[in-house]
């Protein structure tokens, strides 16, 4: 079901689905695999295996598809809600302090998603 009401995002989002892995930092908790609905300059939504608090910190890593390590990048959980009863969750987040590597890394996966859409939608 898309969003009908007023979009306030700065950054046009683009959907795509593809893994990422995370953790939150005060946690001693290893990292977890998750995959992304859509991601933007701002922030992206995830399907999560666990429900987050809004306002905690994530810490993500996006491997692009060419390079060996993947890049970090700290964010804040918008809002995540139940989808599944106790399995699965829709995740918001917002991404925090971008530096240029990471703007570039993520204009990077935009570019392959929106090619890839391309090549489904000649």
């Amino acid at each position: 079901m898309m969003y009908e009401g007023n979009d306030l995002r700065k950054h046009e989002r683009i959907a795509g689905q593809f893994v990422i892995l995370y953790r939150i930092p005060e946690e001693n908790y290893r990292a977890d695999i998750c995959q992304t609905k859509d991601i933007s300059l701002g922030g992206l939504n995830f399907t999560a295996s666990r429900q987050f608090d809004e306002g905690a910190h994530i810490v993500l890593e996006i491997r692009l598809f060419s390079e060996q390590k993947g890049v970090i990048i700290k964010g804040k959980v918008k809002k995540s809600r139940e989808i599944a009863k106790g399995l699965i969750y829709d995740t918001r987040l917002e991404f925090l302090n971008l530096d240029d590597m990471q703007k570039e890394a993520i204009g990077q996966v935009e570019k392959i998603l929106l090619g890839n859409k391309q090549k489904n939608n000649p």
